[in-house]
């Protein structure tokens, strides 16, 4: 079993379900991401993740500078969203930013 925060960015709630679950936890804020790992979290699922997979790695692993690089790469992502989270990926990996179907 697994329980998620939903995304919500609330660190409290994070806290209490850390603490009160007794499956793994998974934070979907990229602004946790630091404390979720800290706090023994399961791990985290992050938009950001496509753009910057080595600062939410390096983040979750405890390294302060890398979470606020990821700051900056969720922002951007944010940003007008889809349409940020695929500029950010565009830039990072030289990629379109549409999909073309048929």
């Amino acid at each position: 079993m697994c329980s998620s925060d939903l995304s919500t960015g609330d660190p409290e709630r994070l806290l209490r379900e850390v603490s009160t679950w007794d499956g793994a936890v998974y934070s979907g804020s990229a602004p946790l991401t630091l404390m979720a790992g800290a706090v023994g979290a399961a791990g985290v699922i992050l938009a950001a993740a496509n753009a910057a997979p080595e600062d939410c790695i390096a983040a979750f692993k405890g390294d302060g500078s890398a979470q606020v690089r990821l700051l900056a790469t969720h922002l951007s992502a944010k940003a007008h969203f889809p349409h940020g989270l695929k500029a950010a990926v565009a830039e990072r990996y030289g990629t379109p930013t549409a999909t073309r179907l048929g």
